[in-house]
């Protein structure tokens, strides 16, 4: 089985391919990961193709990269979805205002994927996680801080 979150470098860009069904638990290694890279100065790719759903920590995770790239002012990064259920959960967060969002396949056969998808996390790391994802997703639109207005809520009392 494939890990659901991995990395490779395709043309001097990074890039980030989630597989299946990722959820909170799968993406916590990715933040720390993204995190790693901000000093890199290279765009992003992020690859969904394989993807059936992305949860909104998930999603949350993805547009911590577009932040990053926004600051380090790198073209606006490009996100490869097939999958109509995926394709309208990125739309419905704003990802068309920070990602180029491009119907189709990625060729990624010649890549080699390393794995940074989580084991088991400390329960404190993974509340943060959340916590920042979601604050991410918040950030993208007026919208977004609405929907998920709630959870931001509770998650700063646990914090």
């Amino acid at each position: 089985m494939s890990a659901k979150v991995s990395y490779s470098n395709i043309n001097n860009k990074h890039c980030i391919k989630l597989r299946g069904d990722v959820r909170y638990a799968d993406v916590i290694r990715l933040q720390s990961y993204v995190e790693q890279l901000n000093e890199a100065q290279q765009s992003f790719v992020i690859d969904v193709t394989e993807a059936t759903h992305l949860d909104s920590t998930a999603l949350g995770s993805l547009a911590l990269i577009a932040k990053l790239a926004s600051q380090q002012k790198l073209p606006k990064p490009d996100i490869f979805v097939t999958n109509p259920q995926v394709y309208e959960a990125l739309l419905g967060v704003c990802f068309d205002r920070v990602f180029n969002i491009q119907q189709e396949r990625l060729d990624t056969s010649n890549c080699q994927f390393e794995s940074i998808s989580s084991e088991e996390e400390a329960i404190e790391q993974l509340t943060g996680a959340v916590h920042t994802a979601h604050q991410a997703l918040a950030d993208l639109s007026e919208s977004n801080r609405e929907l998920f207005k709630d959870v931001n809520d509770l998650l700063s009392r646990k914090s």
